[in-house]
């Protein structure tokens, strides 16, 4: 099983989305452990960087860059709402994501 998913502009993203508003590598969804199980989180930007416009999960920031922090991790459910820049994706099952671009609305 994959353990990372990268989502963004870049071509080789593993969730690519074509909009300016979306950084090349905008969030990662990665398995990671907590207690004494794993979960899905997101988290904003690659590695060390953050994205442009930011990731929002269910109406919150993940990017705390004005202070200087690192990405908070946040747990991906199924219904999960994020939102790029002017783009928005609803988690609806596992690995599945329903992306809408919100101009179009």
């Amino acid at each position: 099983m994959k353990e990372k998913f990268i989502i963004g502009r870049e071509l080789d993203a593993d969730i690519k989305i074509r909009s300016l508003e979306c950084s090349r590598k905008q969030a990662r969804v990665c398995w990671m452990k907590k207690g004494e199980s794993y979960e899905w989180v997101i988290l904003d930007g690659e590695e060390n960087t953050h994205s442009a416009n930011g990731t929002w999960l269910n109406l919150r920031t993940l990017t705390e860059k004005k202070y200087g922090m690192a990405s908070k991790k946040c747990t991906v459910q199924n219904g999960s709402v994020f939102r790029f820049g002017c783009i928005i994706a609803t988690v609806m099952r596992s690995y599945h994501f329903d992306v809408t671009n919100l101009f179009h609305h």
